[in-house]
């Protein structure tokens, strides 16, 4: 039996959802936003702005966000 991680579901989000996933998606999942930080913090993930945030190779539409 193979364990799934809170990475794993954080990983998948992201891939569903073109490289990018907010806080509230996260939350909604049921995994704790201490989770993304740690992502954030060893460079996993990227901050983009309150509440979102990206693969380092997703390409960021500013546009988009606004």
């Amino acid at each position: 039996m193979i364990k799934t991680t809170t990475h794993d579901i954080i990983f998948k989000m992201l891939e569903e959802n073109n490289g990018f996933i907010t806080s509230a998606q996260v939350t909604k999942a049921g995994i704790q936003r201490r989770v993304i930080s740690k992502l954030v913090t060893d460079g996993t993930i990227d901050y983009v702005m309150r509440g979102i945030y990206a693969l380092p190779t997703a390409w960021e539409d500013e546009m988009y966000f606004l």
